[in-house]
């Protein structure tokens, strides 16, 4: 957390993929931060009653929620992908390269 920037949730969402060219709700970041999602939670910190985050918070809760949806799932032709080339894409377009 040291030297990250603290990010409100509506500037958080634009980090998280959306669907048909939709960011993700609100409502739906406070449910991933007190309820969680795939035995995963959101780290965040609240003060003054608000909610907040950092990039590298929502890129570690993006990287379990995968490796938990695709635990012992992976089809064995899945491997032979070009993984790295994915990753970055996806990675790029969420603002999250490395």
């Amino acid at each position: 957390m040291e030297g990250q920037e603290l990010l409100t949730l509506s500037k958080a969402a634009k980090l998280f993929p959306g669907r048909n060219g939709k960011t993700v709700h609100l409502k739906t970041l406070c449910r991933r931060i007190r309820v969680g999602s795939r035995g995963v939670r959101l780290r965040a910190i609240n003060d003054g009653g608000r909610w907040f985050t950092c990039a590298d918070w929502v890129r570690d809760f993006l990287d379990a929620q995968t490796s938990n949806a695709t635990a012992g799932r992976l089809h064995p032709s899945a491997v032979d992908e070009d993984d790295d080339r994915a990753a970055a894409e996806l990675l790029n377009r969420w603002g999250l390269e490395s």
